[in-house]
């Protein structure tokens, strides 16, 4: 089902999700079952990476929910809006250089599949700022 078709089924209440103290319990029950078997496993490379791919993957979603909001200008979770409204620079340009991109495949640690070959890119950039300030008011 496209995200076009869910959409008003979402927005219209036709999913019922758990109440929250269940999805804290179910979350916790996995956390607790992951540890167990995590406590087990090697300390070795190939043990963990299949760990170490899980929460890498878990953080690309957080980050790219956090990314969403942003665009949306929403907080994000636990987030307070700023007490002092400032302005970031519009956009902040870095010379640049080359940079070594990529690890060899016998390195150790945890690598995506698509990372490994090392390989130099001289690459200048710049990073443009678009801020969503809040300013509370009583």
């Amino acid at each position: 089902m496209t995200f076009q078709r869910l959409l008003p089924l979402l927005l219209a209440g036709a999913f019922v999700t758990p109440a929250e103290p269940v999805k804290k319990a179910y979350c916790r029950e996995v956390l607790d079952r992951t540890l167990d078997k995590l406590s087990r496993v090697a300390n070795t490379d190939a043990a963990l990476y299949p760990y170490r791919l899980a929460l890498a993957h878990e953080d690309m979603h957080g980050e790219a929910l956090l990314i969403t909001l942003q665009t949306l200008g929403l907080p994000g979770p636990d987030t307070p809006a700023p007490q002092v409204p400032g302005r970031a620079p519009a956009q902040i340009a870095f010379s640049g250089g080359t940079l070594m991109l990529g690890r060899p495949a016998q390195g150790n640690g945890f690598v995506f599949d698509n990372e490994v070959g090392p390989h130099a890119v001289r690459r200048r950039f710049s990073v443009t700022m678009r801020c969503h300030v809040m300013i509370k008011t009583n």
